[in-house]
């Protein structure tokens, strides 16, 4: 297409203005946010329920605004309905959490610690209960309250999303996954909801913020691939990566499925 290089600028730049716009309205409403979660039991909910909603609307700009791209959600009643698990979930594109957080209401991730430093984003994940990714390597206190944020999220029916891979794969393919998530999941004595993303790097192509692949037929999948739930009369370290394993292997049939039939 000629117009394509002329439509991915100009799609680009409105979904950009469309998401900052949003980390705006968030500073505006802040007061009202702040006052109304001095008066509720699980103060962060009140953030991590506006950003749910807002990424739903984002993901609904996407849907409309991007020639070509279809997003489906498999079961997404079902998924809502998760509750007080490790959501885990392959990580392709920067999108893979936006949608996540679309579709997840009360919920909240275990973020790379770089991200905390940034303006606005860093205040606003903090604000939503985020916890930074070398927590285990704070202060003791720093740590304690950490985890006391995750007791309390679990009480209230939330979720941790985690993404075991630990980053962005460059390629699609499944990368070896860290023993964290599996070991939080053996001391908090939940289970483990398995979530698969395809095609979220056709749009948002790796280590190219700018300008977005758009105008080519694109399906965006979230659905579920698996259920772990752990024997609670087993812990120890080697228990944990045998989870870890369990979980890989889940992903890396799924990965070898869809190489089988493109």
């Amino acid at each position: 297409m000629i117009y394509k290089p002329f439509a991915d600028i100009f799609i680009t730049i409105f979904i950009w203005v469309v998401f900052l716009s949003g980390l705006v309205v968030i500073l505006l409403v802040y007061p009202i946010l702040y006052l109304v979660s001095l008066f509720t039991e699980y103060p962060q909910g009140v953030f991590q329920r506006y950003i749910h909603y807002f990424m739903r609307f984002f993901i609904e700009v996407l849907r409309f605004s991007v020639p070509g791209l279809d997003i489906k959600i498999h079961d997404v009643e079902k998924l809502r309905n998760i509750k007080s698990s490790i959501i885990l979930c392959n990580h392709i594109s920067f999108l893979d959490g936006l949608i996540l957080l679309s579709v997840l209401k009360n919920q909240i991730s275990i973020v790379k610690s770089i991200y905390f430093k940034v303006p606005i984003l860093g205040w606003i994940i903090s604000s939503a209960g985020c916890i930074p990714s070398d927590y285990q390597n704070t202060s003791d206190s720093r740590g304690v309250r950490y985890f006391d944020k995750l007791k309390s999220l679990l009480q209230q029916n939330g979720n941790l999303i985690i993404f075991p891979e630990g980053k962005r794969s460059r390629n699609g393919m499944i990368q070896t996954f860290k023993k964290g998530a599996f070991t939080l999941s053996l001391t908090l004595n939940i289970p483990l909801h398995s979530l698969y993303i395809r095609n979220t790097n056709r749009l948002f192509v790796h280590n190219k913020s700018f300008p977005f692949n758009t105008c080519v037929k694109n399906c965006i999948e979230l659905y579920s691939i698996g259920f772990i739930n752990p024997d609670l009369d087993l812990k120890g370290i080697s228990y944990a990566i045998q989870l870890r394993d369990e979980a890989y292997n889940i992903y890396l049939e799924e990965n070898n499925k869809i190489k089988s039939v493109l």
